[in-house]
């Protein structure tokens, strides 16, 4: 297992994770070969991201990916079998090759459309200026979100909690965002379905969401 631990504060105010002290030993304890932290600030927001690795497949790297040329951002807590119906290739890592597929796609959602395996992760698309996230359609990885009031005075997002009351989990039952720019919070929700050989799951996105789709609905 691997851990997420992410956080929206006010510019103004630059606490690494402002809710507990004890997350990010909490967080470090899920993933035992690397622990990072990255920084960086959008709008009038500051953005922590910090993850855990446990490396079970691939070459080891540590989280969170940043794309250098966009300063998008992934902290990756799951197993992608397939994207786009193709094997991870031997030896690669399967966060890097979703951090690729999420900066190929024109928008994100169509990204995790195409991942088949168990996930939870954060997002941040730098392009757009939003924050995604969530869990697969089974919710077979954890991820809980602890906020007062509106997520814009301060939000976070973590792969287990710290025993304050206040903590929620992140329902499988869509792709959230925060719209930095906007303010703007929603979710793209998703229906499952078993591929044709019954070996996988994978998100389907609403017509009624995203406009003209295949005869499936799926994009």
């Amino acid at each position: 297992m691997c851990g997420i631990l992410f956080s929206i504060t006010p510019a103004t105010s630059c606490p690494l994770h402002p809710n507990s002290t004890s997350l990010p030993n909490l967080i470090s304890r899920r993933g035992p070969d690397t622990t990072s932290t990255h920084v960086t600030t959008f709008a009038n927001y500051t953005l922590t991201f910090t993850s855990s690795v446990l490396s079970l497949r691939g070459k080891l790297t540590p989280q969170p990916l940043v794309d250098l040329a966009t300063g998008s951002v992934l902290c990756w807590n799951g197993e992608a079998w397939r994207i786009n119906s193709a094997l991870v290739p031997a030896g690669a890592n399967d966060a890097e090759e979703v951090l690729k597929l999420l900066l190929s796609v024109e928008t994100p959602q169509e990204g995790f459309a195409g991942i088949a395996g168990p996930w939870a992760c954060v997002f941040f698309d730098a392009v757009r200026g939003r924050v995604w996230f969530g869990r697969d359609c089974l919710g077979r990885r954890s991820l809980l979100e602890l906020r007062e009031g509106s997520w814009g005075d301060g939000v976070t997002i973590a792969s287990v909690g710290d025993g304050h009351e206040g903590w929620k989990e992140v329902e499988a039952e869509g792709l959230r965002y925060f719209d930095l720019q906007s303010g703007e919070e929603g979710v793209v929700p998703f229906l499952h379905r078993e591929d044709r050989d019954g070996s996988q799951v994978s998100m389907v996105y609403t017509p009624s969401v995203y406009g003209s789709a295949g005869a499936d609905g799926e994009i």
